[in-house]
Parts: structure tokens; C-alpha cells; sequence
């Protein structure tokens, strides 16, 4: 079965299974069934309270759920609504890390284009581009993976350190994905004043929340804890790899 790679920001070449067009087919009918039968129970309640007010807000509401279902769903279970939590698969973002919400709004928006005539733009995206993409995906730069640990492997890409580096910052393993983000973006900033305000702020928000008392500020310090941080996670990957 065709796999995915990507690298993420611990240099750690992960690979995926993309979930099958007939996994991603699947869990959108069951989320379908699911909200037709809350629907169909919510109608009969009303109903039973013969209110034609009543009647009228409901179908407002389960409009407005309907479109939402998805996006909510993703955002707040973690790329799984409960068709994809049935069928085992789910959406991230292709450096492998949680989507952002700007991403999860991003690819429930290209809905619009992928949906429609029975879902045949976003069968056919999702065949011929073979990483898992649909419309949205692709411009969101999200994928959806099968969620089962065995088709799952982990890499690491070499990194070459001085044969004597120290670390300086033990802290630096607590890093998130995130925070190394940040802190690669910043240092790959054009060198000017408001570079140099930026990488101030986050360095002392860094020392911080890390609680590291050191004199470095700035650039500086972010590329000590930034070097320390891809040391200490290759070091524990290969100890555990012993």
C-alpha cells in the first residue's frame, strides 16, 4: 500500500498511509446517517409539541449544524469527526502536526467545490494527486491518514553536531512542534529592527516558560536552544532505539 512522507519540525521523516477513497467515502455517509436520524428525532419532538415556530427553528438550526457538523467536529477532535473516528482515519497537516483552525475552515470552505456532482472532484483529486488530498486539502495543506498505528513508521534525517557539543539548555526537549516552528521562522528573518524586537520578545517569553536564567537574549539564545533541542531528541531516539 502507497504510502506519504513528510519531514516535521524535529527533522523526523514520518510516513502515512493515506486513508482509502472509499474509507473517506464511508465516514461521510455515517456522519450523514448520523445527523439525518438526530434530525428525524428532533422533528418528532417538535411535532409533538404541534408548533409551527418550533418547526421553523428547527430546521434553521439543523441547517446551520449540518454545515458546521464537519468543521466543528475536526477542530475539536482532533481532525476526527465520527465517521472518520469510525472508520480510523483523520486529518493532519502534511508536516504531520495538529492542522490549525485557519487550515480545519480552509478545507471546510473548498466543500463547496469538492462536494458537489456527487463528490467526483474530490474522488478524482484525491486518485490522481495519491497522498490523500481533496481540493481542500491541497490548498489547506492537509491530508487524511488511516489513524492506525501499524501503518505508521518514523524516521529520523541525519544531523551532523560537533563531536564535542554540549547542551546548554536541557529544557529544550519540552519544546512543542509549534514553539520550533516559531523559533525556525524567526531566525530565518530578514536581520532588522523588528526582527530584532521579535526574536527578543520570544526569546524572553521562551526563558520564560522553559524557566532558563541565562544572560543570551534574541537570535542568540534561539539558535542555542533550537541546536540543543534537535541534539536531545536525536540522542533519545537513539538511546531508545538501543
Amino acid at each position: 500500500m502507497k504510502h506519504v512522507s513528510f519531514q516535521n519540525s524535529q527533522n523526523v521523516t514520518l510516513s502515512y498511509t493515506p486513508a482509502t477513497v472509499t474509507r473517506r467515502i464511508g465516514a461521510y455517509l455515517i456522519d450523514n446517517l448520523i445527523l439525518g436520524a438526530l434530525f428525524i428525532v428532533l422533528l418528532l419532538i417538535v411535532n409533538s409539541t404541534q408548533s409551527e415556530e418550533a418547526l421553523k427553528t428547527l430546521i434553521y438550526l439543523a441547517i446551520f449544524f449540518y454545515l458546521l457538523y464537519p468543521v466543528l467536529f475536526e477542530i475539536f477532535n482532533k481532525g476526527r469527526s465520527l465517521g472518520k473516528v469510525a472508520l480510523k482515519i483523520k486529518v493532519i497537516a502534511i508536516d504531520g502536526s495538529q492542522p490549525s483552525i485557519g487550515q480545519f475552515l480552509m478545507r471546510w470552505l473548498f466543500r463547496l467545490i469538492d462536494i458537489p456532482l456527487y463528490g467526483i472532484v474530490a474522488i478524482l483529486s484525491i486518485i490522481i494527486g495519491g497522498k490523500g488530498q481533496r481540493v481542500g486539502d491541497i490548498v489547506a495543506k492537509t491530508t487524511v491518514i488511516s489513524d492506525e498505528e501499524k501503518n505508521r513508521s518514523v524516521q529520523f534525517r541525519p544531523i551532523k553536531f560537533d563531536e564535542h557539543h554540549t547542551v546548554t539548555y536541557p529544557q529544550a526537549i519540552s519544546l512543542t512542534d509549534k514553539q520550533v516552528k516559531i523559533i525556525e521562522k524567526t531566525l530565518a528573518l530578514p536581520i532588522n529592527s523588528n526582527s530584532y524586537e521579535l526574536a527578543m520578545l520570544l526569546s524572553n517569553k521562551l526563558q520564560e516558560k522553559l524557566v532558563i536564567d541565562t544572560y543570551k537574549k534574541g537570535n542568540p539564545f534561539l539558535k542555542i536552544l533550537l541546536d540543543d533541542y534537535y541534539y536531545l531528541t536525536i540522542h533519545q531516539h537513539s538511546n531508545l532505539s538501543e
